[in-house]
């Protein structure tokens, strides 16, 4: 095996680790898909949590400060 192959296998065995860890993260995350954002109540595609990036960092942020005051 030549560094070319080795190489090849590193990289084939992060993606592999990649998309395990994308799909755990999935089925663990505490808030599941229900056909409109979880920020604003707009209209997403039957597999995503929020409308947009926005809404998604606005969603988080409040979650945090949630958190913080021990709510």
């Amino acid at each position: 095996m030549d560094e070319a192959d080795r190489a090849e296998e590193f990289i084939e065995s992060r993606i592999e680790d990649a998309i395990s860890h994308a799909r755990h993260m999935i089925e663990t995350r505490s808030i599941k898909p229900c056909g409109s954002c979880h920020y604003c109540n707009g209209g997403v595609r039957s597999s995503e949590l929020f409308c947009d990036d926005e809404c998604r960092k606005d969603w988080v942020w409040e979650q945090n400060q949630k958190r913080i005051a021990g709510r």
